[in-house]
């Protein structure tokens, strides 16, 4: 920053030298000094070619620099596509084997992260199956999880000097996002409690503080979409994902938490900040059961 602004002072130092051997030119004329004011003339005529001419380069340059930025941006975002769709393939699946009743988002939607998304989430079991054959949600989550972040990880390593602010910004803040790294920790955590002799029902989203993590991990998803999609070659539209259609795994509720299957003995995992945890509902209740944590 300190250098582009000497630049900028050199670039002006020769306008105003120019401006001032221009007057000088003018003033020799008055005073009839004619070999003055040919040599002020001359002067103030390089000085003001040379003055334009930088303008003009660092103009071309500034441009060119623009444009290297917005290829290499566009570059960075593609290797991350397909770890963003499998991000949120991922979230869509959560919701898919958690809801009650089959919702497919509206094809002119923008996003599916609505009220009902984070109030179903909820009550998804992580013990249970998960989209991929032998693995419960635990793992798959924390797999998924983990390549997005190590390929985020990647390519700030690859790129950072050469993308735009915005972009790193966004990918900083989804790298310091809580929920990743709360649910890549849990991926052993029903092995952990069968040795320890722990009972609890693992529906982690509803812990307390957790789904409003999860919102603001939501919200800077959508806000790094619509960057990316305004960068990259190919968008991405989160409605649009394979995990909508009901040929694909998982099967709509496949996932979700049977109220009975709750004990008021169970130990409680809590994700948030501790507070006062809320008495358990059935499932017909619109609000998810206590987390279990």
């Amino acid at each position: 920053m300190a250098a582009e602004r000497a630049h900028i002072g050199r670039r002006w130092w020769l306008a105003v030298v120019a401006f001032a051997t221009g007057v000088g030119s003018y003033y020799a004329r008055k005073q009839g000094w004619t070999w003055v004011e040919g040599l002020a003339a001359n002067l103030s005529a390089g000085f003001l070619g040379a003055f334009l001419t930088v303008v003009l380069i660092d103009r071309a340059l500034e441009k060119e620099r623009s444009r290297q930025v917005r290829r290499a941006t566009a570059l960075a975002l593609g290797r991350l596509r397909p770890c963003l769709l499998a991000q949120l393939e991922l979230l869509a699946s959560w919701y898919k084997a958690a809801a009650q009743e089959p919702c497919v988002p509206a094809r002119d939607a923008k996003t599916f992260f609505t009220e009902e998304y984070f109030r179903e989430v909820q009550y998804l079991d992580f013990s249970k199956p998960g989209p991929q054959a032998g693995s419960n949600w635990f793992w798959f989550s924390g797999q998924i999880f983990h390549e997005f972040q190590t390929k985020i990880q990647t390519v700030l390593d690859a790129y950072a000097p050469l993308v735009n602010t915005e972009t790193l910004e966004l990918l900083e803040r989804i790298l310091a996002s809580p929920i990743p790294t709360a649910i890549m920790g849990l991926a052993r955590l029903p092995e952990t409690d069968a040795a320890q002799g722990t009972r609890r029902c693992y529906n982690m989203l509803a812990g307390p503080g957790v789904i409003d993590e999860l919102q603001r991990y939501a919200s800077l998803l959508h806000e790094f979409i619509e960057h990316f999609n305004r960068v990259a070659a190919r968008g991405v539209s989160p409605v649009e994902l394979l995990a909508w259609r009901d040929d694909v795994s998982p099967k709509w509720g496949s996932g979700r938490l049977i109220c009975s299957q709750l004990d008021r003995d169970a130990v409680k995992y809590m994700m948030g900040p501790a507070h006062t945890v809320p008495k358990m509902r059935s499932t017909a209740d619109k609000d998810p059961p206590n987390a279990v944590s």
